[in-house]
């Protein structure tokens, strides 16, 4: 996210013209603080961050704010919040430019624009190293790539899955972050389910066709593997496919997974994707 996308156009009358001005989005801002936002808190952070940061300096320095005092006592709130939510305690000790000038007053800022930079720099230098070391390790925590030089497997909904799954990974760090990667997960594997498996090839003489409606996709790709990977050269590769089958749908099992736990089963589908889309090559 960048700062702007916290901010809103809105229509306004002066009583000559009508125009538009930008204008903080409070109801984003409440989500923020709530953490209802769409938004993985470690996207949000560092603009709103930004934001908040800007506008203390400003009213310690010089002109040029974009929020009234109430706009920003609702941002340092919200902020404060993610904070928290990130394993810091952000610390900010005054709401809006009056509480700041009793505090710099009281701290020996007063009549030096540097000194008040240094207050504020002694309250946001030490989160905002903090968020850069959450940011590195999710990077050092990317899910896996697959060995194929394709940047795609020609299945369109599921390379779409696949993207979005790892750009919510790469910001994931909430219980409900977790959980909506699981169910990405799942759409991913029910999407499979679809593009695999073909009746007219896949399905027996015998079969209980119940066991293999569409809602059973994990049966579904189980026999898809005992048919496209046969004999028993295949037998601890169908092994192995079946075991990574099952970890995936474990997370429906799992709504309390941790990062690890979710990591690991999105890394397990998609390999199992790619898998499946190997074994429908031709030699």
């Amino acid at each position: 996210m960048q700062q702007d996308d916290f901010f809103e156009w809105i229509d306004v009358f002066d009583g000559l013209v009508e125009r538009q001005v930008q204008r903080i989005n409070r109801k984003l801002i409440e989500e923020v603080r709530k953490g209802a936002c769409s938004r993985a808190d470690l996207e949000v952070v560092v603009p709103l961050t930004q934001i908040v940061r800007d506008e203390f300096t400003v009213r310690g320095t010089s002109g040029g704010r974009r929020l009234s005092e109430e706009e920003l006592a609702m941002c340092r709130r919200s902020l404060q919040s993610v904070a928290i939510r990130l394993g810091f305690n952000l610390d900010i000790p005054f709401k809006d430019e009056p509480s700041f000038k009793d505090y710099w007053k009281q701290n020996g800022a007063e009549g030096s624009y540097q000194a008040r930079r240094q207050i504020l720099n002694a309250i946001f230098d030490p989160f905002e190293r903090h968020v850069e070391g959450l940011e590195d390790a999710q990077l050092q925590g990317k899910l896996a790539s697959p060995v194929s030089p394709r940047d795609s497997t020609g299945w369109v909904r599921i390379d779409t899955e696949i993207k979005e799954l790892r750009e919510k990974f790469a910001f994931a760090n909430t219980q409900s972050d977790f959980s909506d990667v699981g169910n990405r997960v799942v759409r991913i594997l029910d999407e499979l389910n679809r593009v695999a498996f073909d009746e007219t090839r896949h399905l027996r003489d015998g079969d209980d066709a119940d066991k293999f409606n569409e809602g059973n996709s994990k049966n579904r790709l189980a026999r898809v593997v005992d048919v496209e990977l046969p004999g028993p050269a295949n037998s601890e590769l169908r092994s192995f496919v079946r075991k990574a089958i099952a970890l995936a749908h474990s997370i429906k099992h799992a709504p309390n997974s941790s990062r690890r736990e979710a990591g690991i089963i999105a890394d397990s589908v998609i390999m199992l994707v790619n898998i499946f889309r190997r074994m429908f090559q031709s030699a």
